[in-house]
């Protein structure tokens, strides 16, 4: 404590300012490292979070212990902490209020714990945090209206749980957020408007999950989204529209899954595409209208599907494509293929070396264009 004493008018004012930064040696935890406005508690052994009465703490680390669970209001006297890391532990559910109080918290980590239920209000009062980490639980199920007070939200990480279905406004209140990671989990059906409040998102990644089909308006008001990531799911059929509103995509990832055709303007509404990954499918059938107007795309990987002929109409309006992947399909080296082999030979000047092996006739069989 430290006394100023100064004169105003002839009178004397006593002063007294009471240090407010983190005191070390009198309110450090036991088994953590303090310093001013951090506090280290991780690989401590802790079953519970501890006390902490530092009203200026900016991180509190408590990742790589055994706390359970949160207590409602556990930390509600950290009024200014920043980062919040809780991951590594063996939480296993959420409850109302659990956060109460950390207004200007901006990362929260819950990473690697064993989250099974979370509820409603959980998050209630982040109202400033950007960023949040809950990959790797087992999540089955998130409530609707779970995230309408983290209005700030930049960043979602989901992925590595077991989310079967996502309700229509699970999202609600996510106004501001740029990405979105739902990869591994259980996802079966997108349902038609599931993302419509993600007005701001730029980039999603919905890979290993089990999404059997892209319906018409799945994306419509995700007018701001550059990469979309669909690997390896077992989608069979995109509706004509599924990807409309996609005004400013750059980036499609759809390998993995189970695809037998692609129709006329595939991409009609995304002309700003450049890279698209269709590899690993069961693509037999590319429309000649398929890719038009795709004028900045730049690579196409069509390699592991079922093609026997490609049209090279099919890359028309595709002119600064520089890298196209065939390779691995079963091409039928006859009369039908010589048009993709003169385009091949014509275009070699801009497009890296392309593969194509035959596989019929027999006498042409492993050998390339």
């Amino acid at each position: 404590i430290s006394i100023i004493c100064f004169t105003v008018n002839y009178a004397c004012i006593l002063c007294i300012a009471v240090q407010c930064m983190f005191d070390t040696t009198s309110l450090c935890p036991e088994a953590c490292n303090c310093n001013d406005m951090d506090v280290f508690c991780s690989n401590s052994g802790l079953t519970y979070v501890p006390q902490i009465l530092g009203t200026q703490l900016n991180r509190l680390d408590l990742q790589y212990n055994v706390i359970s669970s949160i207590q409602p209001r556990s930390f509600e006297s950290l009024k200014k902490l920043k980062e919040l890391y809780l991951g590594h532990n063996r939480i296993s559910f959420l409850v109302n209020q659990s956060f109460s109080g950390l207004s200007n918290l901006l990362y929260l980590d819950l990473n690697k714990n064993q989250l099974s239920s979370v509820q409603r209000d959980a998050f209630n009062g982040l109202v400033n945090l950007r960023k949040l980490r809950l990959s790797g639980n087992d999540v089955s199920y998130l409530p609707s209206g779970l995230f309408s007070d983290l209005k700030m939200l930049e960043l979602l990480y989901l992925e590595d749980n077991r989310i079967s279905s996502l309700s229509r406004n699970v999202f609600k209140g996510l106004g501001n957020l740029r990405e979105l990671y739902l990869s591994r989990n259980n996802v079966t059906i997108l349902s038609g408007d599931v993302f419509k409040h993600l007005r701001s998102l730029s980039d999603i990644q919905l890979d290993d999950n089990a999404i059997t089909r892209i319906w018409n308006g799945n994306f419509l008001t995700l007018s701001e989204l550059k990469t979309l990531s669909l690997s390896n799911n077992v989608i069979t059929e995109i509706d004509s529209g599924a990807f409309n509103g996609l005004s400013k995509l750059k980036v499609l990832n759809v390998d993995g899954n189970r695809i037998s055709a692609i129709g006329k303007q595939f991409l009609s509404r995304s002309l700003h595409l450049e890279e698209i990954d269709l590899s690993g499918n069961q693509i037999g059938t590319v429309e000649e209208s398929a890719l038009d107007g795709l004028r900045f795309l730049t690579v196409l990987k069509l390699n592991n599907n079922n093609l026997r002929y490609l049209n090279p109409g099919v890359f028309k309006t595709n002119l600064q494509l520089s890298i196209l992947d065939l390779h691995d399909n079963p091409w039928h080296c006859n009369c039908g293929i010589i048009d993709l082999k003169n385009w091949l030979k014509s275009s070699s000047d801009r497009i890296l070396t392309t593969f194509v092996k035959c596989s019929i006739p027999e006498k042409l069989k492993g050998m390339y264009l």
